[in-house]
């Protein structure tokens, strides 16, 4: 797409999987777990952060860059959701995840809804201290961390819009200016009638929040049909929205030539 700037899905669903990712697994049901349990630790020690070393990143057309406008491409793991598995979020992993697994970006996946959601039953305080916790594991370990409103059975992104604004309006103040720190909007938004006018108004009141505090961080608008309608977006695009990408969820066991035909289509 010669004007529509978009990034692929690059979070590699091993390990440490989202909580469900298609549309057939939206309405499987999480387990118990609460963000309540304290993640248990082996190793105590206070290494040195390394989010100096990380370059700022921007996108010019369909491309990321780094600050000297060399192309990148993040590889990297999403978190189980946190709300139900807070024990993964915790820098021995994240290290394992670095060190031995090359991952180069963490995605921490926050249920807005489903069991613990951060706008239904989850305690809002403690799931901003686990991102927090993320934040500092993922920067300590020299990797990006993508903060991600993990929207799912709450498949418009507009039903939790004012919650939403409050949550980056927050989170944007505390890591302004933190190269490492990427904000996804809204992760897959579905529904037939979840159209992109509906996913980008959304995105016109979100976005403000976080430029409000930081103008140059990078920021992630989901497209609908679970991130799969990205020519939608193509044809009306955000406007004076900054550093951002469009993303676009491709599922290899799923999706075929017509994914990759819509990827390369011109906007």
């Amino acid at each position: 797409m010669n004007h529509l700037r978009l990034i692929a899905s690059f979070l590699l669903a091993l390990a440490l999987c989202a909580c469900a990712s298609s549309p057939s697994a939206s309405q499987k049901a999480d387990d118990g777990h609460t963000a309540q349990s304290d993640p248990e630790e082996t190793d105590t020690r206070k290494p040195e952060t390394e989010s100096a070393s990380l370059s700022p990143l921007h996108a010019n057309g369909t491309q990321l860059l780094d600050d000297r406008n060399d192309p990148v491409v993040l590889q990297g793991y999403s978190t189980f959701g946190i709300n139900c598995k807070p024990e993964f979020v915790n820098e021995n992993t994240f290290r394992f995840l670095k060190e031995e697994m090359g991952s180069q970006v963490i995605r921490l996946a926050m249920y807005t809804a489903d069991s613990n959601g951060y706008c239904t039953s989850g305690s809002q305080d403690e799931l901003e201290t686990l991102i927090d916790k993320g934040v500092q594991a993922a920067t300590a370990t020299g990797q990006y961390v993508i903060i991600d409103w993990h929207i799912l059975s709450d498949g418009n992104p507009a039903q939790y819009q004012g919650q939403a604004k409050d949550f980056f309006g927050t989170v944007s103040r505390k890591y302004a200016g933190n190269p490492a720190v990427i904000y996804e909007i809204c992760n897959e938004p579905n529904g037939s009638d979840v159209t992109w006018p509906v996913v980008k108004s959304y995105a016109e009141a979100v976005i403000p929040e976080i430029r409000a505090n930081d103008k140059n961080a990078l920021i992630l608008v989901g497209t609908p049909q679970w991130d799969q309608a990205e020519t939608e977006a193509g044809k009306d695009l955000l406007e004076d929205a900054g550093n951002m990408m469009y993303t676009v969820h491709f599922y290899a066991a799923t999706h075929k030539d017509q994914q990759r035909q819509d990827l390369d289509r011109p906007a």
